[in-house]
């Protein structure tokens, strides 16, 4: 009996092209399975720190036409509102397909310079053109914010006049999406405003000695205690008036928060300064620098701070941050080289 002769089965050549295709969730279920993915696999930006939020993003950036994965890696969560990174925005509106020029630039200098987005849709006869400098930066207080204001603060007047120009132009492209760099900023505004506002008095000299020169109570209450004689003199007013407040102020003590389980309190922002100024100098690791910094009270504090005069302990509690955010920073290759 002759053996019976084998042969490999045939294989199909290998083919190349082809359109690649995003992977598009069919039904909640699914987007929730493919957040848990992304979110274990720690391929998502670290403000969509829940499985919950990854798949907010990828249902808001289906809405404005972006993939899942484009969707996680382009979109923040802002005081929990999804949000578009500065440099998705022209992406997405040139897929639109509505723009017909679109162009940024720089003009002036120093606390002159301004960054220009200009930008033209088309079937529309008009332009928009949108401006963000350093004089709009300073009166936000965004210059000195720690962070990319300070390290790029060039690219975030771009992204400031970008966001400005394209929600203008394009809303139903957007679809009110935030940007995030705008809510960030949004966000420090707001905290800053919020400290100065609770240490500006709410009693004026006028007020006191309009109370003064009221007449004297009815006899409807005879009860009532006698008006009190409160000289009319208007600077005299206003000095007791400053030193009551200086009292107040006094007694209210700076908080400071170390950690989530660790908040201290302080009778004066030297008092302040020199713990923080000290345990600072301690800590290990850059997200630990980062969270006590980033903190809305701490920054606060800060602000309160300096509308009480105390810029130099402010100051102070800045510097050493910075200072121990160079030590904690890895050295550059060169410097690697250079050493060795």
């Amino acid at each position: 009996m002759s053996k019976a002769i084998t042969t490999a089965p045939q294989q199909a050549p290998l083919q190349a092209g082809g359109k690649i295709r995003a992977i598009i969730p069919q039904d909640a279920e699914q987007a929730f399975r493919m957040a848990q993915g992304f979110y274990e696999a720690g391929m998502v930006p670290h403000t969509l720190d829940s499985p919950q939020k990854v798949v907010t993003a990828i249902f808001a950036g289906l809405e404005i036409g972006l993939t899942p994965f484009q969707a996680v890696q382009s979109m923040a969560m802002i005081n929990n509102r999804p949000s578009l990174w500065g440099d998705a925005l022209p992406a997405l509106v040139y897929g639109s397909g509505l723009v017909e020029d679109f162009d940024e630039r720089f003009i002036g200098k120093d606390d002159s310079l301004t960054a220009v987005c200009r930008v033209k849709r088309k079937g529309v006869d008009s332009e928009c053109e949108r401006r963000f400098g350093v004089e709009d930066a300073k009166r936000a207080g965004l210059l000195g914010k720690k962070g990319p204001w300070q390290q790029y603060p060039k690219r975030m007047l771009q992204i400031r006049a970008r966001a400005w120009a394209l929600r203008d132009t394009f809303p139903d492209v957007l679809r009110g999406i935030g940007v995030a760099e705008e809510q960030q900023d949004i966000a420090y505004e707001a905290e800053v405003i919020s400290a100065r506002d609770a240490d500006t008095p709410r009693v004026t000299a006028a007020a006191m000695i309009q109370q003064a020169e009221r007449a004297p109570l009815s006899d409807v209450e005879p009860e009532a205690e006698p008006a009190v004689d409160v000289p009319a003199a208007e600077p005299e007013i206003a000095e007791a008036i400053t030193e009551a407040v200086k009292e107040a102020k006094a007694s209210v003590p700076y908080v400071w928060h170390y950690s989530p389980k660790r908040t201290v309190e302080y009778d004066t922002a030297e008092a302040m300064r020199a713990e923080v100024v000290r345990i600072v100098a301690g800590v290990k690791s850059m997200p630990a620098l980062n969270g006590m910094w980033e903190h809305p009270d701490n920054q606060q504090q800060l602000a309160r701070a300096c509308n009480e005069g105390q810029e130099h302990d402010a100051e102070a509690i800045r510097a050493a941050f910075d200072a121990r955010e160079k030590e904690l920073q890895p050295p550059l290759e060169a410097d690697l080289l250079d050493a060795g």
